[in-house]
């Protein structure tokens, strides 16, 4: 269900906005989303599409491009950064974040 509402987000005219949509910039082709985690972080991420790779933005943090790495269903990035690797990976509207010297947190969209 997810899916076809990424779809619909994607696919959008401009300037159009559609409840439960992530911001979509048609002219980039990039999806902006926000996520809260359970452990009280809050990433804000671009899905840029035509590069295939998500620019992850943690709060007080530094920005870390992550590559698509492929997954069968949903999104997964992954790649090194400073200090480590980092990854992303998640269905629908709820990831999983993984940063060095930090525990894996779960996170959900919020809108």
């Amino acid at each position: 269900m997810r899916r076809l509402i990424l779809l619909a987000c994607v696919l959008a005219p401009a300037g159009l906005a559609l409840p439960g949509c992530a911001s979509y910039d048609p002219h980039d082709r990039i999806v902006h989303a926000r996520f809260q985690c359970t452990d009280g972080r809050r990433l804000r991420v671009d899905f840029r599409l035509d590069r295939k790779d998500a620019v992850v933005r943690p709060e007080h943090a530094k920005p870390v491009t992550l590559p698509a790495t492929g997954a069968a269903s949903g999104r997964s990035y992954a790649g090194l950064g400073e200090g480590g690797a980092y990854s992303l990976q998640g269905l629908g509207d709820r990831v999983d974040w993984r940063a060095p010297a930090a525990p894996p947190v779960s996170c959900e969209e919020t809108h």
